[in-house]
């Protein structure tokens, strides 16, 4: 958790690598960006989800430690290689894009307009949901 980032209004990229189909349970282990972070049963998730069939780019409030999904799609991860997301927090909306492995171009993912728990917290992070499963390859963030 990035405590006191600078800024709640911020761009965040995040490179990721999504497991081979091995037919394990690590084949599907997500991985989240946490956002407007007040505490521990408050804050704002944005969740990949590897190798699922249906969504798995989504938007998670949580609120007093109860999830709710506020946007998602299907993405469809590549399956062992390098994909980018970028998260953009911005007054009251949280967007998401991403770029697939060797794609050219960002690619506008689910959007919320309307997150306002948490709009002031500066604090960010990452949730890894297993230890040992190496997801993240580079991470960057920026105030706006």
């Amino acid at each position: 958790l990035l405590a006191g980032w600078r800024s709640p209004n911020h761009v965040a990229m995040l490179r990721h690598v999504s497991p081979a189909v091995a037919g394990d349970a690590t084949d599907y282990v997500p991985f989240g960006y946490i956002c407007r972070y007040t505490d521990s049963l408050n804050y704002w998730e944005v969740r990949v989800l590897p190798n699922t069939a249906g969504n798995d780019l989504q938007i998670i409030q949580v609120t007093a430690g109860v999830e709710t999904t506020r946007a998602e799609a299907d993405v469809d991860w590549t399956s062992d290689d390098t994909d980018e997301l970028m998260v953009d927090c911005r007054g009251s909306t949280i967007a998401t894009y991403h770029r697939k492995s060797g794609a050219g171009t960002w690619t506008a993912g689910p959007s919320y307009a309307s997150a306002t728990q948490g709009q002031t917290s500066p604090d960010v992070g990452v949730m890894l949901y297993e230890a040992g499963v190496g997801r993240l390859s580079g991470f960057e963030i920026r105030a706006l």
